[in-house]
């Protein structure tokens, strides 16, 4: 993909506007709130691209910002969330549009930004 891209879009691209640390984790942190109701999930996709992707390596899944937001309400509907415990996070790695997150499960996070969302979450566990 890289070496698709000619040096001027390389250039342009990694001058683009970061988010600080600070505003990555209070993304981060928000994805990751308790789901109680549907308006809980509402808040979550918010703060997402329209072209977000959420990749799970475990469970072999790559879902479209439609489907990761169906599947929550689908699992709201069926009382999933229940009894849920708040991620938090213990560790985090920074750089420039991500955040390696290590939450209290000791599972490992990758968060990508862009326009000041989330872009993309790939799960490495």
């Amino acid at each position: 993909l890289i070496a698709a891209l000619s040096s001027n879009e390389i250039l342009a691209s990694s001058k683009k506007e970061s988010l600080s640390v600070e505003e990555k984790i209070a993304l981060v942190n928000l994805f990751n709130e308790i789901v109680s109701d549907r308006s809980d999930i509402e808040r979550k996709f918010k703060n997402v691209t329209d072209d977000f992707v959420y990749i799970h390596e475990g469970y072999g899944g790559e879902y479209s910002r439609k489907d990761l937001f169906n599947g929550f309400v689908r699992n709201l509907k069926n009382g999933m969330y229940k009894g849920e415990k708040a991620k938090v996070i213990k560790q985090y790695i920074d750089g420039l549009n991500m955040l390696v997150i290590k939450s209290s499960s000791g599972k490992a996070t990758l968060f990508e930004f862009r326009d000041k969302k989330i872009a993309r979450i790939r799960e490495f566990w």
